[in-house]
């Protein structure tokens, strides 16, 4: 896939750390963006599985998504690879 990329926290990120969470004894707690499988399900039609606010291990081979590169063209790269960022009224940066 050439230039392309996902215009937001990428699914691949909490992926790999459900992976890392699990292979790890001293793990707390992992912070979701976004439920999987709400957020560019036509982009990445197979997600790591999510149930009763956890998130469990995939049974597939791999990290456990499936990325749709066609779907994917429908959003496009943003310039410079920014992510959007969030200001509080004094203008300093907060999480979003």
């Amino acid at each position: 896939m050439k230039n392309t990329a996902i215009r937001s926290y990428t699914v691949g990120q909490v992926d790999v750390h459900t992976h890392l969470d699990l292979a790890t004894s001293y793990f707390g707690v992992q912070e979701l963006p976004r439920i999987p499988g709400t957020y560019l399900d036509e982009v990445f039609p197979v997600q790591v599985p999510y149930h009763a606010g956890h998130l469990l291990p995939p049974t597939q081979p791999g990290l456990g998504v499936v990325l749709d590169e066609q779907a994917a063209r429908k959003h496009p790269a943003i310039v410079g690879g920014g992510c959007p960022q969030l200001h509080r009224a004094d203008r300093s940066f907060t999480n979003w």
